[in-house]
């Protein structure tokens, strides 16, 4: 049962470590905390590599052991990571169509910055959180539903790191 496995107190003493970092960081130095949640700057490509290389190996991962759910999961991770970055805008340096340059308040090549968009990053994400990293795993521990996750390839995240997920949403409001 993938809900139940442990979880390395390493794993949980770096997601403390983490949280008290930032928040410190945040508190203590404002501005300077501000300056790094910019565009392009390390949080932005720490989150686009992160979402990369889960995506990428989820993908692989999905495909081998034939698991739609988890393919479909690692898609979502390919997508964040790609709007994040904004499919590449500034790296490659190319104009977005016509259509974001008129709509997206950033003028970049991303939906998740169009108004009115049915791409709202928070509550996307807040919805992935709740989903993927709380309701999952609480429907994977509990019995009768087991057999609909395996039937369409739904690995919950372990049950040790609902916690975690919950943080996130709070901290994401």
């Amino acid at each position: 049962m993938a809900a139940n496995r442990k979880v390395p107190p390493l794993i949980h003493a770096c997601a403390a470590l983490w949280l008290t970092g930032i928040t410190a960081f945040g508190l203590l130095a404002p501005g300077r905390y501000e300056n790094v949640m910019q565009e392009d700057r390390a949080v932005e490509w720490a989150t686009v590599w992160l979402f990369l290389m889960a995506g990428v190996v989820g993908l692989f991962k999905s495909i081998s052991q034939r698991r739609l759910f988890d393919g479909l999961v690692a898609l979502f991770c390919l997508f964040v990571a790609g709007e994040e970055f904004s499919w590449g805008q500034r790296l490659f340096g190319y104009y977005p169509p016509e259509f974001f340059l008129a709509n997206n308040f950033q003028q970049e090549a991303n939906l998740h910055n169009l108004p009115q968009s049915f791409v709202q990053p928070k509550w996307i994400l807040m919805l992935a959180l709740c989903g993927y990293g709380i309701l999952l795993p609480l429907l994977e521990r509990a019995g009768p539903t087991r057999p609909y996750l395996a039937r369409v390839g739904a690995t919950a995240p372990p049950v040790a790191l609902l916690p975690w997920f919950a943080i996130a949403i709070v901290f994401r409001r």
